[in-house]
């Protein structure tokens, strides 16, 4: 049905295991961090906490800018995805000892793992299919809801484990989740072919590069721009994993029915829940209005995201300063319920059409380079992300808050003006921005 079913099947499930991996691994990550010394944490103060989340994003978003290369130069994208399936597995191990040395060193371990793993995975996928293959599409939709998969029951199954026994029994699960992912590759090669085996570099030097033309340069620098607004939505996108979920675990009333829900249920799985079910409904939503002839341009629908993200960041303004001058009382479930299915609309509306777009409109031949100043600037954004969620304690989250949405406010705002100019500008019609599915 979607072209190599088999191999799109078992892809699926790998990238889904590392993803219940990374994502398990993030939830309960600053929790740690933050939690006392008695109770099996790091006892760091938030502030210190949200700064090396910071760190370890940016890190985790660059990294597959080297792992890239060396797959592509010298690996191929099987071995590196070998590699990276057992330095992952070895920084989660490392994580389940209670020891400075080991955690920085374990997540040292993730952060190269990834590197290896992340890229080569999506690109073998890619590999299956023809460029024009129209079931292109929907098996990147599979596999993009096997990210989303993963990243739920990984925030349920460490948090679940955190509770019940420790953080350190949390980490090694995550560590046998890579186990799985690794024995699952290694049972997909045999419906790969000759896909990622080897090194690409004999093939791209054998094209040539020629000189960028007028409008290419153009559309490189729109690619830029695209860049400066990754940054910006990445400030406010990556507090769900960092001051999100301080937030949660110490500002928020937890209780259902008068059971106490885990933090890592709520900061690390509620976004891929809303994900999985939203997403096949903006999708459809964006076929009917194009079949209508009534559909938005694309840098409107990321006007629109932006002014959701920052709505969902207002709802929450008013009941944290009732809790910042009462600090008996906490914030309801349902305010934060409400922020991450916007937050989720939010995203669904900016971060997939900004991957789309680069792809649709940048010369082919300098491709993989311009993507990598998009990875690159969403590693900024996550290291901004944590500097900004640092001053929870300086200036309280209702401040922060409050930043957050003006600056998405603003620069919705900004983008609904400039849209049509700057479209005009780039020679960019909507034809050339048609939306694919999120794969990060």
């Amino acid at each position: 049905m979607f072209g190599q079913p088999r191999s799109l099947l078992l892809l699926s499930s790998t990238e889904m295991w590392e993803r219940f991996s990374f994502y398990g691994m993030r939830a309960i990550l600053v929790l740690y961090m933050v939690g006392k010394l008695a109770d099996g944490g790091l006892g760091w103060s938030r502030q210190e906490s949200l700064i090396l989340y910071g760190n370890y994003t940016m890190s985790v978003w660059l990294a597959p800018l080297v792992g890239g290369y060396l797959a592509d130069r010298f690996l191929g994208q099987r071995l590196a995805i070998y590699i990276g399936c057992i330095i992952i597995s070895t920084g989660h191990f490392l994580l389940a000892f209670q020891s400075l040395g080991f955690f920085y060193s374990g997540l040292t371990c993730l952060v190269v793992g990834t590197g290896f793993f992340k890229p080569c995975v999506t690109s073998i996928l890619g590999g299956l299919y023809s460029e024009n293959d129209p079931k292109r599409d929907a098996g990147y939709s599979i596999f993009y809801m096997g990210i989303n998969i993963g990243a739920f029951f990984g925030g349920i199954m460490t948090g679940w484990l955190q509770m019940r026994y420790n953080f350190h029994v949390a980490f090694a699960a995550a560590g046998f989740a890579m186990f799985i992912a690794f024995g699952l590759f290694v049972f997909t090669k045999r419906y790969l072919g000759k896909v990622g085996l080897r090194p690409v570099k004999k093939v791209e030097n054998e094209i040539p590069k020629e000189p960028l033309t007028p409008q290419e340069k153009k559309r490189v620098g729109m690619i830029f721009i695209l860049a400066m607004i990754t940054v910006l939505f990445f400030v406010a996108y990556e507090q769900g994993g960092g001051m999100l979920t301080i937030f949660t675990d110490q500002f928020t009333d937890r209780h259902f029915f008068g059971w106490e829900i885990p933090t890592s249920w709520l900061a690390g799985s509620l976004n891929p829940l809303f994900i999985v079910i939203l997403a096949p409904v903006l999708s459809a939503l964006w076929s009917k209005l194009a079949k209508n002839k009534k559909d938005i341009s694309v840098v409107a629908k990321m006007a629109v995201g932006f002014a959701v993200t920052g709505l969902s960041f207002f709802l929450l303004i008013a009941p944290t300063r009732i809790v910042e001058a009462d600090p008996s009382s906490k914030v309801s479930l349902a305010w934060l319920v409400t922020f991450y299915g916007l937050y989720t609309v939010g995203e669904l509306l900016v971060v997939p059409l900004l991957w789309s777009m680069v792809s649709r409109i940048a010369p082919q031949r300098y491709l993989s380079v311009l993507m990598g100043v998009m990875l690159a600037s969403a590693g900024l954004g996550c290291k901004l992300a944590g500097w900004v969620g640092s001053f929870i304690d300086a200036k309280g989250p209702s401040q922060i808050f409050s930043g957050i949405m003006i600056t998405m406010f603003a620069f919705a705002l900004l983008c609904m003006v400039v849209n049509k100019g700057l479209m005009r500008w780039a020679s960019l019609k909507e034809a050339d921005l048609v939306a694919q599915p999120k794969t990060n």
